[in-house]
């Protein structure tokens, strides 16, 4: 394993344009020491924890990339090794992050969900094992398939759409989007949960004022949801994300 320091002066070579076949070399060797780590990490998601991981490895040039555009050592990037779950809800988002906490001792929890980042939501869990880390990004499939549509956008309009660049107009109408998304996913949970308080109320014997009022709840709800999933259809079918 790489130390701590030849791992600092790798990143400083390549950051400086030192992206010769020895450095290049150095970094494939720098990135196959993550592999024990992540195959330990996606066989208790899927073993232990019964969730469906999707998985990959940063490539050499997205790292150069990245070393280039930051100020972050290389022994800084905490997604070199990273998976991805997805899952129904954010109910169900912070129940497999609070999972994680039993399954693993030394992990760090990054909440984008409650600070976005330029309109990307998500719950980072980063987990320290046999020396390396490895990132386990868990996404409700809200939160997932705006994630998909920025990353088509930065396929077509540069890489830096990601990062708060790109054409402004389509920057604007992204953030827009995800606000809407995010304001949808929240009216749908709402809804949910009237619902089955509802349900609840008609099968037990609550006086009917009780029920009546948690009929009206259900209503609003239902509504509040309806006016946000418009919002959301409107800026879906908007010209600006011509091409997804």
């Amino acid at each position: 394993m790489l130390s701590n320091s030849r791992v600092t002066k790798l990143g400083d070579l390549l950051r400086g344009g030192y992206d010769d076949a020895s450095t290049l070399t150095e970094l494939e060797e720098y990135r196959s020491e993550f592999i024990p780590s992540y195959n330990y990490v996606v066989r208790v998601l899927q073993e232990k924890l019964y969730l469906s991981v999707t998985g990959r490895f940063k490539s050499t040039l997205s790292i150069i990339e990245k070393l280039r555009r930051s100020s972050s050592r290389l022994a800084q990037i905490q997604d070199i090794a990273g998976c991805r779950v997805v899952v129904a809800s954010t109910m169900e988002q912070r129940r497999v992050t609070d999972s994680l906490r039993q399954w693993f001792l030394d992990i760090r929890i990054v909440d984008r969900t409650i600070d976005s980042s330029h309109g990307y939501r998500a719950i980072h869990v980063l987990v320290k094992h046999g020396g390396r880390t490895v990132e386990v990004q868990i996404r409700t499939m809200i939160q997932n398939f705006w994630a998909s549509i920025s990353e088509k956008m930065a396929d077509i309009h540069g890489q830096e759409v990601k990062y708060g660049g790109g054409p402004p107009d389509l920057q604007e109408h992204l953030l827009f989007l995800a606000e809407s998304f995010e304001v949808a996913e929240r009216a749908n949970e709402d809804y949910a949960k009237a619902t089955v308080r509802f349900n609840s109320a008609r099968k037990a014997a609550v006086p009917n004022s009780v029920w009546k009022a948690l009929r009206e709840e259900k209503a609003d709800a239902k509504k509040r949801f309806d006016t946000s999933m418009r919002q959301v259809s409107r800026l879906l079918s908007s010209d600006k994300l011509r091409g997804i």
